[in-house]
This record gives structure tokens, sequence and C-alpha cells, in this order.
């Protein structure tokens, strides 16, 4: 039986191309970060920092909510304050609600009100420096460093381990019909009930859900890039680096992609 991270990332991949998620989702990782792959999972070994590896970065101050679902098997339910509502068992008639279930192991959902994209700035450069760090034994090919991450000041995020799990929770106003603003840490939401084995985190702040990573790939014909891409719809701009001129050397650094 897959493990419910194996779940957990996949799904993430279908919504978000050549995303990483971050396992558990509480793990905090910054630009720089390296690392290897084991199957699903960033093992983080150092940072760029730690190797004298100079890197620039690109702030985002434009934030933009963040709702991911995943295909089947999770639905809302809400409640006013004051509000009977038989699917409510443990939210008093007196406090706003909402009730989610998640039907199928490895159903999730991750709201964020706000989120970020911050990512490493001048590709090109980096490239140069990471292919002579690996020429001088500094670097291993199967190391690969994030490059582009997914930030949230807040957010809410449930992941099914079992099938028809549910939770009721009571928050301390009307909740908005915005799936993004339940991923609020000032919302007041309390854990009222849970029914299954699930994961959760509800109003957590300052976490790094997703991102993306780039590694050392062996150039078979055209020029080497280095591509970044954005997962706001806003946003239809990529990064690219041509190869360093002079450059002998058949590796350049990408990221790395899914199915890779």
């Amino acid at each position: 039986m897959a493990q419910i991270y194996d779940i957990y990332s996949s799904g993430i991949k279908r919504k978000l191309n050549n995303y990483w998620a971050a396992w558990l989702p509480t793990t905090k990782y910054q630009l720089g970060d390296i690392g290897i792959l084991n199957g699903n999972v960033f093992e983080k070994i150092g940072s760029l920092k730690e190797l004298k590896i100079d890197y620039k970065t690109q702030d985002d101050t434009s934030s933009s909510p963040l709702e991911l679902v995943s295909e089947a098997g999770v639905s809302f339910q809400f409640k006013v304050a004051g509000e009977t509502n038989p699917a409510f068992e443990s939210v008093p008639v007196a406090e706003a609600g909402v009730k989610i279930k998640l039907e199928s192991a490895g159903a999730f959902t991750v709201l964020c009100p706000d989120s970020y994209e911050p990512s490493i700035d001048e590709p090109m450069a980096l490239q140069k420096r990471i292919i002579e760090a690996y020429e001088k034994r500094v670097w291993e090919s199967d190391w690969t460093v994030i490059t582009r991450l997914i930030t949230a000041p807040s957010a809410t995020i449930l992941i099914s381990n079992s099938l028809n799990s549910d939770v009721e929770l009571s928050a301390s106003a009307d909740l908005k019909a915005a799936l993004a603003q339940l991923g609020k840490a000032d919302l007041g939401l309390s854990l009222k009930s849970q029914r299954g084995d699930m994961f959760k985190m509800i109003g957590a702040r300052e976490i790094t859900p997703f991102f993306q990573v780039a590694k050392l790939k062996r150039r078979w014909f055209g020029d080497p890039k280095l591509r970044t891409r954005s997962v706001k719809i806003s946003d239809k701009s990529s990064m690219a680096a041509s190869t360093v001129a002079g450059e002998k050397q058949d590796l350049y650094l990408d990221i790395l992609k899914d199915g890779e």
C-alpha cells in the first residue's frame, strides 16, 4: 500500500507541475538548501551557504491565495452562528463552523490566504558556480538545490490516511465562501471533533509547503538552461539562462521535472 506522503506528493504534482511537497508539511526550507531525493521526499543535507557558493535571491512581494484540493473525496459544509444544521454534531448552535470530509486515503486540502514565490536570481551565475564545485568534487551528481519556494504566512492543511475521515471546526466569526480563508491563523478555528486518521495543521504559521529543485544534468543537444516556473496564473514569465560563454562541460543545471 502506498504511503500517505507518496499519495500526497503525487497529488500535489498533478496540481503544480514540477513542484515537490515538503514532508512533513511543517518542515521549513530556504532557497539554496541542498538535498537528495528519496522517492518523493526531499532530505536536506546542507546549503549553498555552507559550501560557500554565492547566490542571489528574488523576493516576491505580491501575495496570492492558494487553494489546493485533491481531485476527489473532499467536501466542505459551512454553518453560521445561530444556525441549526443536522450535519454538525459537535459545533454548538451558537458558533460558526465548517465540516471538512476527506472520503479517501490520500485526499487532501491545502488552504493559504496568502502565498509568495521567492526564487534564486541570476541562474546563469549559479550554474557556473555549481559546475565549478562539481569539478572540484565539492558537489555530488545526485544533489539537488531548492531554486524556488512557495511560502505561506499561515495555512490549514489536512491529509487523510484512512477512508471517510472528517473534522468539525468552530470559528470565532462567520466563515466566508473563499476556501483559502480557512488558512488564516487569526480566524479562531478550533477542532471540535475528528473521525478517521489524518494529518492536520490548522492555522499553522510561516510554512514552506512546496518548492522546486534544480539538478546537474548532461547535455545531449541544444543549449543548457536553468528554468523555473511560477504557479501563479498571472505570472507567465520564466527564468532562463543560456550556457556560460566558453563553457566546455556538457553539464547544465535545470529544474527537476515530474517523471525524472
